[in-house]
């Protein structure tokens, strides 16, 4: 195979890339593919790069200033951790889901999408790709113990939709292109998982 090139999950400046957990994730899937329908060699060489990839993710875990952490993560080591079972993959999860728990605003009942929209003091962004994360909190609970992970995770699916919309008419722009997008991404993704499924079978 090529060689393949992740950009980096976190900038210089601490920013985080959001879609960098689903390649990872998507080598996660390709590894469980070949384990069954491939050869030995094939598997145990995506299962490296599945491994190498999700490693570069390590430092995610720690942030505190983007909800994407939840998805990025779960993508990546979650997947990891359902196909493989591999243990180590638990405090790295655990981790993460009490970085994104640091995101809940107690008043509002949800957890904030991002610190860099709007005026920090007054403004609180939540945008429907929040609901991504809410999987890894659940999970969290559950393997933990903690319910705190739970409870975070019920009010923030518990919002009622108005609330989330009325933040004044920019809000509900970024609320609908958001929505908008995630459809795009859902045929997208369909559309690409056809053609990889394909070339697996060929």
């Amino acid at each position: 195979m090529g060689a393949l090139v992740l950009e980096e999950p976190v900038s210089a400046k601490g920013t985080l890339g959001w879609t960098t957990g689903f390649f990872p994730g998507s080598l996660w899937y390709i590894y469980e593919y070949l384990k069954k329908h491939g050869t030995e060699a094939e598997a145990k060489e995506m299962l490296g790069m599945a491994r190498t990839f999700t490693a570069k993710l390590n430092p995610v875990q720690h942030l505190t200033n983007d909800h994407d952490v939840g998805f990025v993560m779960y993508c990546s080591y979650g997947t990891g951790l359902q196909i493989t079972g591999d243990e180590s993959y638990k405090p790295v999860l655990l981790q993460t889901a009490s970085s994104l728990l640091s995101r809940l605003n107690p008043n509002a009942g949800v957890t904030k999408s991002w610190d860099w929209w709007g005026d920090k003091k007054k403004d609180l962004p939540v945008i429907m790709d929040n609901m991504m994360n809410l999987e890894l909190l659940y999970w969290a609970a559950r393997e933990s113990g903690n319910q705190s992970f739970k409870e975070a995770a019920d009010s923030h699916a518990s919002q009622p939709e108005e609330s989330r919309l009325d933040r004044g008419q920019q809000r509900i722009g970024f609320t609908f292109t958001s929505a908008l997008l995630s459809k795009v991404m859902i045929m997208l993704g369909s559309s690409i998982l056809r053609e990889l499924a394909a070339v697996l079978r060929s």
